[in-house]
């Protein structure tokens, strides 16, 4: 005797009672459930970043050992999901490298991490699986390649954290670089300025500052452009 599915799940599923007991309307985790003379395999389809919901796909295990889905492909079908966390996390890992702006980095970051977390589920369903369904061998292959795909999420994620770090610490030498500029420019001017106020100044100068304008005039203008000589390569650097 078998039961229609909970509401929301597919209606191709047919299960026996021990099993629909076990499930609910909601597909919930990536998971394996084994009742019945059945086992369920319910795993996601790769994460959206404009998504935060996770869209399910089932595999049942029928009494006679042959596994269906909704296509019809059994678990050749769970070999192209794995395909397609593949590609995925390959796409991710080239759009780091053009990722200009730091919106686009935090972007990348929400979506690979949502990928290395589906993809430790996927695996932790996967391993279930196997050892429910009595070594199934195209189970242990989908196992391998998702250990497989595990690991490239988690260097995905480690990758796109390390490219915010790089792109934090170009901003901040282009700030110190323009911030040291200036600085020299100010201290270049700041001489001139304050001689531009004195002589703008209805006061009058004594005798000896009047002999000695220009030679203080020059000897600022002198140094100014030593400091400026000397600072040039600290800022090249």
């Amino acid at each position: 005797m078998f039961t229609d599915p909970p509401a929301s799940l597919p209606d191709w599923l047919t299960l026996s009672p021990e099993l629909a007991a076990l499930t609910t309307a909601h597909s919930g985790r990536q998971r394996c459930l084994s009742a019945g003379g059945q086992i369920l395999l319910i795993v996601h389809e790769v994460p959206d970043a404009e998504v935060h919901s996770r869209i399910p796909r089932y595999f049942l295990r029928l009494q006679n050992g042959e596994w269906v889905d909704e296509s019809g492909s059994g678990l050749s079908a769970l070999a192209e999901l794995l395909d397609r966390y593949q590609t995925t996390i390959d796409r991710c890992d080239e759009e780091i490298d053009d990722a200009e702006s730091a919106a686009r980095i935090f972007e990348l970051i929400r979506h690979s991490g949502a990928i290395a977390r589906a993809t430790r589920s996927l695996n932790a369903a996967i391993q279930e699986a196997v050892l429910l369904s009595q070594h199934n061998r195209a189970l242990i292959v989908a196992l391998d390649r998702s250990h497989e795909i595990v690991r490239a999420g988690e260097i995905l994620s480690q990758d796109v954290r390390l490219a915010l770090e790089i792109w934090q610490a170009k901003r901040g030498e282009e700030h110190q670089d323009t911030a040291e500029r200036l600085n020299i420019i100010a201290g270049f001017f700041l001489p001139i300025v304050a001689m531009s106020g004195l002589l703008g100044m209805n006061v009058d100068i004594p005798p000896f500052l009047q002999r000695m304008f220009w030679v203080i005039m020059i000897s600022g203008a002198v140094l100014g452009a030593i400091l400026l000589r000397y600072s040039r390569p600290k800022i090249d650097q």
